[in-house]
């Protein structure tokens, strides 16, 4: 069991801010003129600094882990507030690492600049920022850092993902450009297609027909949170009149790790989709990690973590839950009580996908918010981030 750290054991007066102009709401776009630079504010009797680097320059991202990386050899820790959406959240993380960043000196703030950001609400930073995220002789960014300091920090885990492709299998993923988008294949770093994908997922993960809907959302996307909102219910409504394949066309069985022997945790049978969040949105219970699976009726199983207790994080069990219906998990988000549950397990978890002779197989895959198209998988593994002190990063929670 992990506890919170206490306010005094965290305060300090130090911050970095690394934001992304390119997430769903855009608003990080008025921290440019901050970019590379350093604020000192007064919040009461507290003088704090805070840095500013944006992660799409790719100059002002080396100069902001290279500054933190030496920062931390006078500071015991230091927090990192990440302003952008769910995605951005792991990928500033497996930069960190790339930087050889030590993660246990490392507290992370999400400051909610994307479309859904369910990992900032599940903290209780809420999902949305004023319009001017600065304010008039910055007020509105002391009011951040306010509430920064009465936060309290806690564990998170965090799980690696690896996607493996037959040896003539691929992914694709859609390119934005300013002509419209194109589909370009995922590239090793040779810049060879690859057979093996591996990512860090903090939030969620699916196979199947909602990622379906975010890959042609992928197509769409707009610089307008509201609009993207709008184009994502519009894939949805959509992709009910398309078919999409059921996962017993495409998934063998789910396994998962005793003891370091894999059992059998379920076989396929009138299935259309697979997907697994270290955060839901609608759940009423806090989870650390969830499976969905959308059946003949669109029925779906949920596996999930637990369980919050207090202000600790305890891990329980995967337990796994059926929805009758998309109606009924889009219903759960206002009506709990839709889902019944079918069996659990405390993994790693090991997905297989069924091998056809002669026959592409094709399907859809997405971990936090970034949406691929598969063709011929073989198998999809979920375990905790090895890279990473017992699989987890320290995120500090609201005080309500």
């Amino acid at each position: 069991m992990y506890h919170e750290i206490e306010i005094s054991e965290k305060s300090q007066n130090l911050y970095y801010l690394f934001f992304n102009t390119g997430s769903g709401s855009v608003r990080a776009k008025q921290l440019l003129n901050l970019d590379c630079q350093a604020l000192e504010l007064t919040i009461g009797c507290k003088q704090v600094k805070i840095k500013f680097y944006s992660i799409m320059n790719i100059e002002s991202r080396k100069a902001g882990y290279q500054t933190l990386r030496e920062d931390l050899k006078f500071n015991q820790q230091i927090s990192i507030v990440i302003g952008g959406g769910d995605g951005t959240m792991m990928w500033v993380v497996e930069q960190m690492l790339e930087f050889q960043i030590d993660i246990n000196q490392i507290i992370i703030i999400p400051m909610p600049f994307g479309t859904g950001n369910d990992f900032s609400n599940s903290l209780g930073w809420g999902k949305s920022v004023p319009h001017d995220i600065i304010g008039y002789n910055y007020q509105t960014l002391k009011y951040f850092i306010h509430q920064w300091e009465k936060g309290y920090v806690c564990f998170f885990d965090v799980w690696d993902i690896i996607f493996k492709t037959t040896k003539d299998g691929y992914m694709l993923e859609i390119n934005r450009t300013i002509q419209g988008y194109n589909k370009q294949v995922v590239k090793d770093r040779d810049g060879l297609n690859t057979q093996l994908f591996t990512k860090k997922m903090a939030n969620y993960l699916s196979v199947g027909v909602d990622a379906r809907i975010g890959y042609g959302f992928d197509k769409h996307r707009t610089q307008s949170k509201h609009i993207n909102k709008i184009c994502y219910c519009l894939e949805g409504l959509k992709k009910m009149f398309l078919r999409t394949k059921k996962i017993n066309e495409v998934i063998q069985d789910l396994q998962y790790d005793y003891d370091g022997q894999l059992k059998t945790l379920f076989k396929t049978s009138n299935i259309y989709e697979i997907n697994d969040g270290n955060v839901i949105s609608w759940q009423p219970c806090q989870s650390i990690l969830e499976f969905r699976i959308f059946g003949k009726m669109q029925k779906e199983i949920k596996i999930f973590k637990l369980i919050q207790k207090e202000h600790h994080f305890q891990m329980v069990c995967l337990s796994s839950m059926s929805f009758n219906s998309i109606a009924g998990m889009g219903c759960e988000r206002l009506i709990s009580g839709n889902a019944q549950r079918i069996a659990q397990s405390k993994g790693p978890l090991l997905l297989k996908f069924r091998e056809e002779p002669n026959i592409n197989l094709e399907t859809y895959f997405q971990v936090d918010g970034q949406f691929f198209n598969v063709i011929n998988p073989q198998s999809l593994e979920i375990r905790p981030c090895s890279q990473l002190p017992n699989g987890k990063i320290r995120v500090l929670r609201c005080q309500k």
